[in-house]
């Protein structure tokens, strides 16, 4: 490594967390001349769950503060925080452009105790030294917060605010409460003016009326993308002047009003169709077979015929809405009568607009679609090359593999979760030579003798197809294990073998920690025990795959 340039060096390093930036620091001189002299050491600061990690970091810089000015981005996840120190933060660390500040339920509470006895005026000044600020994420139960000080004066720079308060969740109706929190919402509100350059927002547990949303795209004019997470949405019935700014609007999880579902969700859709003039991105939330909502939804998504990504979560992509869009990203789910997502993978094949324009598209799976086998009409689909397939709650068998390349062989870049390998039996016929550059391998799971045969029979099958294959990710699940408890000298060994592709970079993870980056094929003769080169010589791994290239 020692041999690379150093423009080569700088984004390794830079992936790297500050634990083990620290260790490559003790490696050489050269190193860690490299890490201090381009100031990325300590360029990244991420503590979470650690109170006491949090002190010895701040007495650290406390001593050290040139290092300190060398920290961009910030992010601090319950540590405990109090206000006196929190307000130490912009003098500590100047230069920060990314932050991040996330207080747990509990010291929340104490957070606001002690933010009662601290002078608002000298909070607001001590946090308002923060000038460079490009981004703010907070997750905060009590509003007494960095954001509303930090907004009380202008943030050249800040362009993407992330606000998630808890307690502006509350009722409204409230005798006490209801003025005082509808009071810190406006505040909140019209301190947006004090980011002039403000892209992004996304606001979580707010009570919302279209009111509201008029003073968000007055004072923050510049706005294109913005997020409303379980906001409780009101009607109104005014009329409505279009805006030209506002291109993504995202909406999760509207299910919290006081209002039934479907009302929330069509003020909203009412409010998108008679606002909105430039969307390009349109994503829903809601759990509602209700007529008016499919028509109200046809009208919004009619009206854009720019729409690049659409995104319905639990709600049925029909046949009307596939005639009815022109859209290059679309996200399905596998609903509870659709779990192998069979009837809108069928409405999409019949739909001559989507089979023309359609490039990306994302399969969000249920526990019931672990049987998926087959992707009606993606072959139809020409412009398509790009599959996502997401599972977060459950595994999907291997074999899927195998049913994506036989379906689509058009695919160029192919991302799959969580795999594990099923026993039954697959029978592999030939299929065409495959267009695949990119495939990524989010997790697998591989536990026995069999397993291991099955995995290295289909993935081999596969990549003997992929004449294209530049970039292969691959993450080995911690559960694995190739090795058997009785017979140690025995190896299970998993093989990947590249021969008949032009692939430049493979990556191999396993422990949460990366095993293989590389930019050249290395040639191993054979299955053997194996030990991967390390990324630097203080990480020292023996891995059981086998490479044969």
């Amino acid at each position: 490594m020692n041999t690379l340039p150093y423009e080569l060096w700088l984004p390794i390093f830079d992936s790297f967390d500050l634990k083990q930036k620290l260790a490559c620091s003790l490696v050489c001189k050269q190193w860690y001349s490299v890490l201090t002299t381009y100031g990325i050491l300590y360029k990244t600061i991420r503590i979470v769950d650690n109170s006491t990690r949090f002190q010895r970091l701040l007495e650290f810089f406390r001593d050290h503060p040139n290092l300190a000015k060398t920290v961009i981005r910030l992010d601090l996840q319950e540590c405990e925080i109090t206000s006196p120190v929190c307000i130490e933060l912009p003098i500590l660390f100047p230069c920060v452009r990314l932050l991040r500040f996330v207080q747990d339920e509990q010291f929340g509470y104490e957070f606001s105790k002690v933010n009662r006895r601290l002078d608002p005026i000298e909070f607001q000044t001590q946090v308002q030294k923060w000038k460079q600020l490009e981004s703010v994420q907070e997750h905060n139960v009590c509003f007494s917060s960095l954001t509303a000080a930090l907004l009380t004066c202008t943030q050249p720079y800040l362009h993407t605010i992330s606000l998630n308060y808890h307690t502006l969740a509350a009722p409204y109706h409230h005798s006490y409460w209801g003025p005082l929190l509808l009071d810190r919402k406006r505040t909140l509100l019209n301190s947006l003016v004090h980011a002039p350059c403000l892209r992004t927002l996304t606001l979580y547990h707010l009570h919302l009326t279209l009111e509201d949303m008029e003073t968000i795209h007055q004072y923050a004019p510049q706005l294109d993308t913005l997020r409303l997470v379980h906001i409780r949405l009101k009607k109104q019935r005014e009329p409505l002047r279009p805006v030209q700014h506002t291109r993504s609007i995202k909406t999760c999880s509207l299910q919290h009003g006081p209002r039934s579902n479907h009302v929330m969700i069509l003020a909203w859709l009412e409010y998108v169709y008679a606002k909105y003039t430039h969307l390009s991105h349109l994503e829903v939330t809601c759990d509602i077979t209700h007529d008016a909502f499919e028509a109200c939804l046809l009208k919004t998504v009619s009206k854009f015929n720019q729409l690049i990504s659409y995104n319905t979560n639990l709600c049925l992509f029909t046949q009307a809405m596939a005639d009815t869009m022109h859209v290059s990203q679309l996200t399905l789910h596998a609903l509870p009568h659709d779990h192998l997502l069979e009837t809108q993978l069928t409405h999409l094949a019949n739909s001559q607009h989507q089979r023309q324009s359609l490039q990306h598209l994302s399969l969000v799976l249920s526990p019931q679609s672990y049987a998926l086998t087959h992707f009606v009409g993606l072959g139809q689909c020409q412009q398509l090359t790009r599959l996502d397939i997401q599972s977060a709650s459950s595994s999907v068998d291997l074999a899927i593999l195998y049913y994506v390349a036989s379906d689509a062989p058009q695919l160029k870049t192919l991302y799959l979760p969580r795999l594990v390998v099923h026993q039954r039996p697959i029978e592999l016929r030939s299929v065409s030579p495959l267009a695949l550059r990119h495939l990524n391998i989010e997790d697998c799971l591989v536990q026995d003798p069999n397993q291991v045969k099955i995995f290295n029979r289909l993935l081999g099958f596969i990549t003997h197809q992929c004449h294209q294959l530049y970039r292969f990710q691959f993450n080995l699940n911690l559960k694995s294990c190739l090795v058997p408890s009785n017979d140690p000298s025995f190896v299970y060994s998993l093989c990947f073998d590249f021969t008949h592709c032009p692939v430049q970079q493979v990556e191999i993870n396993t422990e949460n920690k990366r095993l293989y980056c590389i930019n050249q094929v290395y040639y191993v003769k054979g299955p053997q025990w194996n030990k991967i080169p390390p990324v630097h010589p203080t990480k020292y791994h023996t891995t059981l795959i086998n490479y044969s290239f």
